[in-house]
């Protein structure tokens, strides 16, 4: 079950090389955001609010969420961004997770209390979806990570939109799922755990053949969100968004103090890959086996065979065509093992 979460773990960390390190908790995301000045007064609060957890081996911020960002601030504009800060590492995968969960439920907290009257909204990719997954409904994976109760009803009755791609706890049977896939996550969400009293403010994005959300092959299919699927979901959170602020307004709602005004820059366009290779065809005999050497410590299943038996040439092909590795790298990272 547990194959093709090994198999990224080799191959993300073979074209990302060391992890990023951990900051803190959570922290406001700094003022510049890849091309957009976005600035948060203590003072003032927002119409609208965008808390965003990055996938795995991302460089701190949001990530290639950022792009879904800009279309949901160009729909409902004066809405502000975070990006949660936390490990996103593959090694140590469990203590990345249950930091990220911590995060999670420590700015939701910080911000409702500081803004009840925003909106909000969040947004994780992979890991960074189910660190949101598990801080609103209760999570934690047994003999992973530590079990941790859900967020106050008060806190989470305040979430007016969820979008996930590729998250690893994946139910195939949740009504709001969308994309192609009919098969669980490598780390399912258990009923105890569950979802579905979000069904109508969550949209996640699975499709056949996810290595993480469906227990697939193809990295490639796990990278390809944002392109496929980030018109679609901006649009369902700004339609959730502006019909919550209709529905206040309606019922005399206080509004929420006046935002600041994003000062706009040349657009951000979407990139094609979740992660930016930094790797050149000579050996690298570290990165990838230590990875992978932690996750087997850590759910006790090897990861060599699950590596060579799922990194086929079309993968690898798909790999270095979406993201420009150089040629052949992921066959020599393969060989070292």
């Amino acid at each position: 079950m547990l194959r093709p979460f090994l198999l990224q773990a080799a191959l993300l960390s073979a074209v990302m090389g060391a992890p990023l390190p951990f900051n803190a908790y959570s922290e406001p995301f700094p003022d510049r955001v890849e091309g957009k000045l976005v600035q948060r007064q203590a003072s003032s609060c927002p119409p609208s609010h965008l808390i965003i957890a990055r996938g795995s081996l991302e460089p701190q911020g949001p990530g290639q969420l950022m792009a879904m960002a800009n279309k949901i601030i160009a729909g409902t504009p004066g809405t502000t961004i975070e990006a949660v800060v936390y490990p996103a590492t593959i090694e140590n995968y469990g203590a990345s997770s249950g930091n990220g969960t911590a995060a999670v439920a420590e700015m939701l907290s910080s911000f409702v209390q500081k803004c009840p009257n925003s909106k909000l909204a969040l947004l994780g990719y992979s890991q960074g979806a189910q660190i949101i997954g598990d801080a609103v409904a209760g999570g934690g994976i047994q003999g992973v990570s530590s079990i941790n109760p859900p967020i106050r009803a008060d806190i989470s009755s305040v979430i007016d939109a969820m979008v996930f791609y590729g998250d690893p706890r994946h139910n195939a049977v949740a009504t709001y799922n969308v994309g192609t896939a009919d098969k669980d996550g490598i780390f399912t969400r258990p009923t105890n755990q569950t979802l579905n009293t979000f069904s109508e403010k969550l949209q996640s994005y699975c499709n056949t053949n996810d290595p993480f959300c469906a227990q697939g092959n193809d990295i490639a299919v796990h990278l390809n969100y944002p392109q496929e699927f980030d018109d679609a979901a901006a649009a369902f959170v700004n339609k959730r968004f502006q019909s919550q602020q209709a529905l206040a307004k309606a019922q005399g709602a206080p509004a929420p103090d006046s935002p600041p005004t994003p000062a706009q820059a040349d657009p951000v366009p979407p990139a094609a890959t979740l992660v930016r290779p930094e790797i050149n065809s000579q050996p690298a005999n570290s990165t990838a086996t230590t990875a992978a050497i932690s996750l087997e410590k850590t759910v006790g299943t090897p990861w060599a065979f699950a590596m060579k038996s799922v990194l086929g040439s079309e993968v690898v092909k798909r790999r270095e065509r979406n993201a420009g590795i150089p040629k052949n790298a992921l066959f020599e990272a393969s060989k070292r093992m």
